[in-house]
């Protein structure tokens, strides 16, 4: 046998590969990619449904009223979809559009002063929910109105108050109005008094009120007939809080009440509710506003009493009413003028006395006004706010954050409803 050679080397061993670092860059990203996805997942599909105690995704409407025991409820519609922002570039075009997985609602039956859900419902959709529906109490029953989209039906459907559970969804709607048949094509909502205005795919129009359960045909339409009909089904006098200011002093507001026909008065200025002083005193001096419908050469007029002046010593600074009623207004404001500024509530009743202030200490941060966040200007910010009412409690209501219940007559702030 040979002896062993120093320095001896096997040439014919295959050379070592070395690891692609592009490879494990690969395949770490994928592995993230589904690591995302699984946490996507159990967020919006697996969590609620061990959560069900708690409400889930984002709010999109609310209505509050009494059960037929007298207890404050609230119905709350939410989006627990996942958004996303996709983005497409094709030769000479660019487009960016919202869309969603896991597209889905929830309706919650919910009892503030037990803090707990009375039942949900779940509703899945194949494109993002259109989040432009409105929630409404009327006479016992809950109406969700959703006027649709591209990719969405146009919906009316009907909720049991007391249970949650559904009495009527848009295919039953249809078949109670047989006028309808032809199917929806277009969907709008008048709030006060709460209207539809319905299109149907046979080239007709409706107005349904709501109220008074009446389907009123556009065809031929006369708009003397259906102000006659309004003045028969909702005659009663009642006050309309609007804010007014003078002219060259836009952000100092005052409160001012007019007294009037419910079923003009209110379609008119709880849509505008922001008028400058020199047209009250307009209406002051002719003791009549001159309306004008939607169609050439119709002029109605209806009768205003003397507008009141509530609150000659107060002004509210870039104040907007969120809520009223025949008793008090909620009025949202702030403590000064400036890119930085906090906001606060304040109600007044029809006397024109401040029955309470809510300071800027019982609201989230994010209502506040600052100058590093220009989205926080009033002009973003107000379509965010609202307010409801049953019985003895008022609620605030925030899309960005949820609700604050409080005492309607002494202001004391009783709950909060994070969403």
């Amino acid at each position: 046998m040979e002896p062993l050679k120093v320095g001896y080397s096997i040439t014919n061993r295959p050379p070592v590969q070395k690891k692609s670092s592009l490879g494990c860059l690969i395949k770490t990203l994928f592995f993230l990619f589904i690591l995302i996805c699984l946490i996507i997942a159990s967020v919006f599909y697996l969590y609620p449904k061990f959560t069900a105690d708690s409400i889930h995704g984002d709010l999109i409407d609310a209505a509050m009223y009494q059960d037929k025991d007298g207890k404050p409820m609230i119905w709350i519609l939410t989006d627990g979809s996942f958004h996303y922002i996709s983005e497409t570039k094709t030769a000479g075009s660019h487009s960016i559009e919202t869309k969603g997985f896991f597209c889905k609602t929830y309706n919650y039956l919910y009892d503030p002063n037990q803090a707990k859900i009375l039942s949900s419902i779940k509703t899945d959709y194949d494109n993002l929910p259109d989040t432009y529906t409105k929630v409404y109490f009327v006479k016992g029953n809950i109406w969700q109105i959703s006027r649709g989209n591209s990719k969405n039906e146009h919906i009316i459907e009907i909720f049991d108050a007391n249970t949650g559970g559904m009495i009527m969804g848009t295919e039953s709607f249809i078949s109670k109005h047989p006028k309808l048949k032809g199917g929806i094509t277009d969907l709008s909502v008048k709030e006060v008094p709460l209207c539809l205005e319905i299109k149907t795919s046979d080239g007709m129009e409706f107005k349904y009120y709501v109220d008074v359960d009446t389907l009123m045909s556009m065809k031929n339409f006369d708009y003397r007939e259906e102000h006659n009909f309004l003045k028969n089904s909702y005659n009663a006098i009642t006050n309309c809080f609007v804010m007014g200011h003078d002219n060259n002093e836009v952000e100092r507001k005052s409160v001012y009440l007019l007294r009037a026909n419910e079923f003009m008065l209110f379609d008119y200025f709880k849509r505008e509710a922001n008028i400058a002083s020199y047209e009250i005193n307009n209406f002051a001096k002719d003791k009549a506003y001159n309306f004008r419908a939607d169609i050439e050469n119709v002029n109605i007029k209806i009768e205003i009493e003397n507008p009141k002046l509530l609150t000659p010593d107060k002004v509210y600074l870039n104040g907007i009413i969120i809520y009223q009623d025949q008793d008090a207004a909620v009025i949202l404001h702030q403590d000064k003028l400036g890119k930085n500024n906090d906001r606060m509530l304040t109600c007044v009743d029809a006397d024109g006395n401040e029955k309470w202030t809510a300071l800027p200490e019982n609201f989230p941060e994010k209502m506040k006004q600052r100058e590093s966040d220009s989205f926080s200007d009033l002009f973003f910010m107000k379509d965010k706010f609202s307010g409801m009412r049953s019985g003895n409690i008022f609620v605030f209501k925030f899309k960005e954050f949820g609700f604050i219940g409080f005492d309607f007559e002494s202001g004391k702030k009783l709950w909060t409803i994070k969403i």
